[in-house]
């Protein structure tokens, strides 16, 4: 569906044939009156401001038809489409158009990827008992404060739970006046501390805020109101706090104790060790979905490799592991557990060493097979192609029983 507000002075341009049952249209004397109260997809009007003031009018919107009296009137951002006094307003009309929708196909199509890698790692009787303990407590508790190791994606975890209904604001992506004022807003445009009705808002990184915004959030708590200027507004959504584990110390005392048993920390990877199996499966799955081609699964060494290490990035790491087995295979994985085992000692996992010398004996040893498959069984082009000399090629022969038939 495609929205679209329209100045009631261009009713007569001829407009209404482009006009089809997949779009809502609505003629305003002041379209500005309605910009920040609905979202809207187009919006023709006319305008003489900056183009920054008017996208402060219409925030969400992605495609604009200008008339004005300035010539300098363009868009600092370049995925937006922007028409500036067109000369024939129904071509530019039809264009916008098509622009929104392919813009909305494309959106459409990275929600769905996203929901097939929010699916593949959050897979697992460990994540899938902790998860439920999650919720029950938010039906219970209402706010809460997550704490994490880093990497863990607590934002993903959130947006799998709860979907739709979560507003994300991260303090390591967005200074904290920025999240200020789009939590707050101003006194004729709502903040989302408002739009979001019964929602949830995820404060992410929030050790990083300073101790008057920790202040503000601990009264928001306390007394579910927030002042604008002079008047109070009831807020009656819920809040989440998200914390790095070793951090917890920077967040102030009076928020520890309103929050008091909402507080839940979420496991990192090397505590899911029985989920590595579920999440390896779902992610080739989503991986061969976004790629449109079929990978091979992992075999039990490699799932034996995955499974004892103990994941110091957590989700991040997994992601670029898989994606490495994806591109390269086995051989990828192998590389990748050597440098990141080359500084490492052994008290993190005593048998992941021996596990890798055993994977890379049985992948040497597939090669070895193929190379000769390749060459019918010439030893002296199999050596060639393998790069290693012909007296290694029989000595590793004899100790992987390779047979010359």
């Amino acid at each position: 569906m495609v929205r679209i507000i329209i100045d009631s002075s261009f009713r007569e341009r001829g407009i209404f044939e482009i006009i089809d049952e997949n779009s809502v249209i609505h003629f305003s004397d002041d379209p500005l009156e309605h910009s920040f109260m609905d979202v809207w997809d187009i919006a023709i009007l006319r305008w003489n401001g900056s183009f920054s003031s008017l996208r402060k009018k219409f925030p969400f919107t992605k495609a604009f038809i200008v008339y004005s009296n300035s010539h300098d009137l363009y868009p600092e951002e370049c995925d937006v489409f922007f028409d500036l006094n067109p000369s024939n307003l129904k071509l530019s009309f039809s264009n916008a158009i098509k622009f929104v929708r392919n813009l909305k196909e494309l959106e459409e199509m990275e929600t769905e990827m996203m929901k097939g890698e929010m699916y593949a790692l959050f897979q697992g009787p460990v994540i899938s008992r902790f998860l439920d303990e999650l919720r029950r407590k938010f039906r219970v508790y209402g706010d809460m404060l997550l704490m994490a190791e880093r990497g863990c994606r607590m934002h993903t975890m959130l947006r799998y739970i709860f979907g739709r209904k979560l507003i994300v604001l991260d303090f390591l992506a967005s200074s904290e006046s920025a999240i200020i004022f789009s939590l707050v807003g101003m006194e004729n445009e709502p903040g989302i501390l408002r739009s979001v009705g019964k929602g949830i808002i995820f404060l992410d990184n929030f050790h990083l805020t300073s101790r008057s915004f920790q202040d503000m959030i601990y009264e928001l708590l306390l007394t579910k109101s927030y002042k604008v200027k002079n008047s109070v507004r009831k807020f009656v959504g819920k809040i989440i706090l998200g914390v790095a584990e070793d951090q917890v110390d920077k967040i102030s005392g009076k928020i520890l104790n309103i929050i008091g048993n909402g507080k839940v920390r979420v496991p990192p990877l090397r505590e899911r060790r029985e989920d590595i199996p579920f999440m390896v499966d779902q992610y080739l799955s989503y991986l061969s979905q976004r790629n449109r081609r079929a990978f091979p699964p992992v075999s039990d060494l490699t799932l034996n490799l995955l499974m004892n290490y103990h994941w110091p990035r957590n989700l991040d790491e997994f992601e670029e592991v898989l994606h490495r087995y994806a591109m390269k295979g086995e051989i990828e994985i192998l590389d990748f557990f050597k440098d990141t085992l080359a500084s490492e000692d052994d008290k993190h996992v005593p048998n992941l060493k021996e596990t890798l010398r055993n994977l890379t004996q049985n992948v040497e040893k597939r090669l070895i097979e193929k190379a000769l498959r390749i060459t019918n069984n010439n030893k002296k082009k199999a050596s060639s192609l393998l790069g290693i000399s012909y007296k290694t090629l029989v000595q590793k022969m004899e100790k992987f029983g390779i047979n010359n038939r």
